[in-house]
């Protein structure tokens, strides 16, 4: 009557994504988002439940969308919680970002903050799954290349908003039962 079902056991999941929609807002200003990411969950699977870390590595490029048309690059990386279900060919997911830094690749501005992603995946297990996620990031302090850090509360936040789609592999070390 039901799929199988897997035992519990360790996942790991590794993905490579795109940004398919996104922008960010700094200081009234906005700009457009894009962004390539590597990353993976690391975690325990037990039945239609799953929970671990979630990490990435970002690579975001913001143009502003004024008349300075200005770009900047950057790189940086993200970890947090993750928990999810999964169901046969679906899984879904929440991930809480604990912490996020962007740093850019001409000015060494480092930006640090937090967020959320909520995601799903389709395809089977320990094959190529296609993914598409829901990533609010928000970077609360900046920290120029001399040190200084500021506090970007009030308003001056940097935030980002994206759906980002890519492609994933689920990974379970247990066997299943019929």
């Amino acid at each position: 009557m039901f799929a199988k079902t897997a035992l519990s056991g360790f996942y790991l999941d590794p993905h490579v994504g795109i940004n398919a929609f996104g922008d960010a807002k700094l200081a009234g200003r906005t700009f457009d988002h894009t962004q390539l990411e590597f990353g993976s969950k690391i975690g325990w699977h037990s039945g239609y439940t799953q929970f671990g870390l979630d990490f990435s590595l970002l690579y975001p490029t913001y143009k502003a969308q004024d008349s300075t048309q200005t770009t900047e690059s950057y790189s940086g990386f993200q970890y947090g919680l993750f928990m999810g279900a999964r169901y046969s060919w679906v899984r879904g997911w929440f991930s809480w970002v604990i912490a996020a830094t962007q740093t850019g690749d001409i000015n060494l501005e480092k930006y640090k903050g937090t967020g959320f992603e909520l995601g799903v995946s389709l395809g089977p297990q320990n094959m190529i799954n296609f993914f598409a996620k829901i990533q609010l990031l928000q970077f609360r302090t900046r920290e120029d290349s001399q040190g200084i850090v500021t506090d970007l509360s009030n308003g001056q936040e940097l935030e980002t908003k994206a759906l980002i789609i890519g492609f994933d592999i689920p990974f379970n070390a247990s066997g299943a039962k019929k």
